[in-house]
């Protein structure tokens, strides 16, 4: 996609009180949204946009930097470098839930709820939608596990499992819809990645699951569908619960051996 620079005149806009960085950041986040800033798009250079939104090149420089780690933008350095508006991605989504996760704003239970809805929703809608390229394209897929799984190749085989989400939800044509299946799927994912070994990451029951699910949607029977992924998917939250409780159980045991012990200072004997 051709990269343009923007080629209106920069209008001051003062930035509101709070700290300066964000306000820059929240402004280009919203001439984004707006469609001002198109994917590919060039901001102006840092002296620009300080004029223009009447701050400091540090709060802009920031700003960037921030943006950058969320995945609004990518920074290039030397000539033709600058900063540059990227297309949107799961990874952002995915990025900011996960920090909520990992801060315990939300919480395991929280987020399997919330995913068995979500795919309810799209499996119905996917029902609606679904063409016989689609039903290929998840029978490939499953093969493609079970194949994995046969060869020990574990990574491959994690790709697949995740896919599997995706698949159902671009069956439903709505792209919002697939950006956020495609996040829920890597942030689970990631706890798995840290939780457990590759080579018992997985449930027996994955293949023989998944082939039902897709024999149900192809009978036109969803309520079945949708019970059979909403199974599986709390037979995961279990599993990964355990894993999660054993792991802080064994760091916790850990750091206990290595504390000094706290007895009783022995009497210095009389001299």
């Amino acid at each position: 996609m051709a990269q343009s620079i923007e080629k209106f005149k920069p209008i001051k806009v003062p930035v509101p009180l709070g700290r300066a960085f964000e306000q820059v950041a929240n402004r280009i986040r919203q001439r984004i949204a707006a469609g001002q800033l198109k994917p590919g798009d060039k901001l102006s250079p840092e002296r620009d946009l300080a004029r223009q939104y009447e701050v400091g090149r540090n709060a802009v420089r920031e700003a960037l930097r921030d943006l950058e780690s969320t995945g609004v933008v990518r920074l290039e350095k030397g000539r033709g470098g600058g900063a540059f508006v990227r297309p949107p991605n799961a990874s952002r989504v995915t990025h900011a839930l996960s920090d909520m996760v990992d801060g315990g704003s939300i919480s395991l239970s929280d987020l399997t709820q919330a995913r068995v809805k979500f795919m309810e929703l799209v499996v119905r809608l996917a029902s609606e939608r679904i063409t016989e390229a689609d039903y290929a394209a998840l029978e490939k897929n499953i093969e493609e596990t079970e194949e994995f799984g046969k060869t020990g190749n574990f990574q491959l085989r994690a790709d697949r499992i995740g896919q599997f989400y995706t698949l159902i939800a671009e069956a439903t044509g709505n792209s919002v819809l697939v950006l956020m299946t495609t996040s829920l799927s890597a942030i689970v994912r990631r706890l798995l990645d840290q939780a457990v070994d590759t080579r018992s990451r997985f449930l027996p029951t994955t293949i023989a699951s998944r082939r039902r699910f897709v024999r149900f949607l192809r009978a036109g029977e969803v309520d079945k569908a949708i019970e059979e992924l909403s199974d599986h998917l709390a037979r995961l939250h279990r599993s990964l619960s355990r894993r999660l409780l054993s792991e802080s159980e064994t760091k916790r045991g850990a750091l206990l051996q290595t504390q000094p012990s706290r007895g009783k200072k022995r009497p210095r004997a009389a001299s």
